[in-house]
């Protein structure tokens, strides 16, 4: 059923004696002498010719595109970083709101997220599809459909085991979605902090109350039964009933499921099914610990890397910004440049005019607000002329956390957010749980409070800041058994509820080849484990080293995994040959690259 999506160029018309299109000339950067472009000289043409003499006339002036120009024009399948934007917010399609449609095109966007309603599967529904389909076909921009407020319908595939609420396409629709090469496919949004905290969260608190679950309803089974039976009922999903391939950053412009995470916890669970999970940068989220997840699940499991920036965020004490946008355009800016040199695959900002946010209506046509120019200055400017020579694919971190995505973020019973695993309130958080949340206060040399990994937790009174110090951390989840996916690491952590057999074989072999490896004493070898008596054990293994370790702020275990942190000042990715390292030497939130060769 599914459809490989061709590369597409963003196509202009020339129309009867409008040679050129103005609008196009102004938006590419070009001269004023095409501006100021006489139709009267057409007339020395017949009309038939007309179209071929200008582009003739406008030949020397078409080869001497600016950088700004060339951007624009290249197929999204060729730009570095295909940037979009997310249309949260909305009342109109882009192909009802020329206002919209002009903004969206002066950004130089080259795809939108597209959120749809309850009457998705209805024939309203279908003829949004159409519409899309038929603006796709003459920007050659691509899109994607967000899900986050269509009908969510028990799973309804006789094969899924106890399955929650979700939405799932019918024949016709995905049909329609499909007759256009450039649908990108759909977005289960904010897929984990539903399935932990019901469908409904993003309603308002009475979620708590009338509790619906997401993808498999995991009341009264075990961690390892709640995430088994997530994983099928998923799998199930994309092949089934989508019939979408498995999520690759090799194949981006392929339809596929994607998913938005609010919380860092469960990309290992999504990507092994075959979705492309996508993180939130910004929002309220702690920057290295989501890209981590990301990072480590694009490495694992080869899904792409492409963040979405929101700019929804902490409120109150702990905001970046007192009113909306949540975060300001240095931030905003700062998030693009993380997601470029971080090796992303595509981006997209959220939202593109919620209350006015990239752009607002002057006198009947749209003007740039900061957070719209600092996306085009980026989109147009800073990635023409700044081509970068490291992917995501070729990430190889030097700190690696192994664990079981168990779904504990440090989450507490407040308002919506429910105090659970797996939205099961017989599957509770507890200390083997949160131990990788002790880990990261240590990663990020104690700037991050040690009690959860996102603003929504509690511990975190500190304004918003996109910088922490980390030194090139990967999370794999407990079937992260591939030797490569080792090549490079200087530490790994151990943590959690379970690790596969598979896994801890490849560890040992890890250690003996000369790595380092730091668990808790349940999960590591049998071996290893009987030479543990308390508190912390390191055993040195030929080359390499055990630290057995029961408490992360044991002076013994701090002062052993100390070597391996990085500079206190420095945020660093290492790739296949070069490094990248951020600083924020004059403001948490405005951050500075530099890229190193190896």
């Amino acid at each position: 059923m599914g459809q490989t999506a061709s590369m597409h160029l963003k196509s202009y018309t020339l129309t009867g004696s409008d040679p050129f299109n103005r609008d196009l000339g102004e938006k590419i950067g070009l001269d004023s002498p095409i501006r100021r472009w006489d139709d009267d000289l057409m007339l020395f043409f017949p009309e038939s010719l007309r179209t071929v003499a200008a582009f003739f006339l406008l030949l020397p002036f078409l080869c001497n595109l600016s950088a700004e120009a060339g951007a624009l024009l290249r197929p999204i399948g060729e730009v570095d970083m295909p940037l979009g934007a997310d249309d949260a917010g909305n009342r109109k399609q882009i192909y009802l709101d020329p206002l919209l449609a002009d903004a969206f095109q002066e950004m130089g966007f080259d795809f939108l997220v597209v959120h749809v309603w309850r009457n998705a599967l209805e024939q309203a529904g279908l003829e949004v599809v159409n519409g899309l389909n038929q603006w796709a076909g003459r920007t050659g921009c691509g899109y994607i459909i967000n899900l986050e407020n269509t009908v969510r319908p028990r799973g309804k595939h006789p094969d899924f085991r106890r399955p929650g609420f979700f939405f799932q396409p019918t024949e016709e629709w995905l049909s329609r979605c499909l007759d256009s090469p450039h649908f990108m496919g759909v977005c289960y949004d904010e897929a984990e902090h539903w399935l932990t905290n019901g469908v409904d969260v993003t309603g308002g608190a009475h979620a708590v109350e009338a509790f619906r679950p997401h993808f498999v309803d995991a009341g009264g089974m075990t961690l390892e039964e709640a995430y088994e039976n997530a994983l099928h009922n998923l799998i199930l999903l994309r092949e089934a009933q989508f019939g979408f391939a498995h999520a690759s950053w090799g194949t981006l412009l392929r339809p596929m499921i994607r998913s938005e995470h609010v919380f860092p916890i469960l990309y290992p669970l999504f990507a092994r099914a075959g979705v492309a999970p996508h993180p939130k940068f910004l929002k309220e989220t702690v920057l290295p610990v989501s890209a981590a997840a990301a990072l480590g699940a694009c490495r694992q499991y080869g899904v792409p890397y492409v963040p979405c920036l929101d700019l929804w965020g902490p409120r109150g004490p702990e905001a970046a910004r007192k009113e909306w946008p949540y975060h300001t355009p240095e931030e905003l800016r700062s998030a693009l440049l993380f997601s470029y040199w971080t090796g992303a695959h595509a981006a997209y900002i959220e939202n593109i005019n919620y209350r006015d946010s990239l752009y607002r209506e002057v006198e009947g046509k749209p003007e740039l607000t900061e957070w719209g120019e600092a996306a085009k200055a980026f989109r147009c400017d800073y990635m023409p002329n700044h081509p970068r020579s490291v992917r995501a694919e070729e990430f190889r971190p030097r700190i690696v956390i192994v664990r079981f995505p168990d779904s504990d973020w440090g989450q507490v019973g407040r308002h919506q957010i429910r105090e659970n695993l797996y939205g099961a309130s017989n599957l509770k958080p507890t200390p083997v749980t949160r131990e990788w949340i002790r880990i990261w206060h240590i990663l990020t040399h104690g700037t991050m409070p040690d009690t959860g990994l996102t603003w929504h937790a509690d511990g975190f009174r500190m304004p918003f800041r996109l910088f922490f110090p980390a030194n090139s951390v990967a999370l794999y989840d407990h079937l992260a058994c591939d030797p490569r996916l080792y090549e490079d690491v200087e530490l790994v952590f151990l943590v959690g509820v379970t690790v596969a057999q598979s896994t801890l074989k490849t560890l040992r072999a890890y250690v003996a080849s000369g790595g380092t490896v730091a668990s808790i004493p349940a999960l590591a070898p049998e071996r290893i484990r009987k030479r543990h008596r308390k508190g912390t054990t390191i055993l040195e293994k030929r080359k390499g080293r055990w630290i057995l370790f029961e408490d992360t702020e044991d002076e013994a275990f701090l002062e052993a995994v100390k070597p391996f942190l990085g500079e206190s000042q420095e945020l660093r990715y290492t790739f296949t040959d070069k490094e990248v390292v951020f600083t924020a030497p004059e403001h948490l939130g405005r951050l500075q690259v530099e890229v190193r060769a190896r």
